[in-house]
């Protein structure tokens, strides 16, 4: 039994260790490094807004950006979401226009990039669209 246990354990062995050694040495996510920041939210009429937001990515990657509009704290792109104002493209400033909105209403707004199937939040603020003048 001492045997086949000596024989089974140098068996497995060199797996193991090469299973140890190439979890170890993965390749890092390709989200890692890259940092998204909402800036702040300007132009705020009754029924829209723009947010101001940065991306710094050193590697720069292909990526999805934009910002994301909810009702509640933190919201996500499962919520109402807005790309880029193509006009206002930056290597590490972007615009965004928030439309459709309802007027004097809170809400909160924060960017994101998409970079290979992870997504990277910004920082949450909250703004209110202006009520209608009477």
């Amino acid at each position: 039994m001492k045997r086949l246990f000596s024989l089974l354990a140098l068996t497995l062995a060199p797996a193991l260790v090469v299973l140890y050694i190439s979890s170890a040495f993965r390749p890092a996510s390709p989200a890692i490094g890259i940092l998204v920041k909402t800036l702040q939210v300007v132009n705020i009429k009754t029924t829209s807004a723009e947010c101001l937001f940065s991306v710094e990515d050193p590697q720069h990657l292909p990526k999805t950006l934009g910002v994301c509009v909810g009702k509640g704290v933190n919201p996500t792109t499962a919520n109402t979401k807005f790309g880029l104002s193509k006009a206002n493209q930056g290597p590490v400033n972007y615009r965004s226009a928030i439309t459709g909105l309802t007027p004097g209403t809170t809400l909160h707004v924060r960017a994101y990039a998409i970079v290979s199937g992870n997504t990277i939040y910004g920082n949450d603020i909250s703004f209110t669209t202006l009520k209608p003048v009477k």
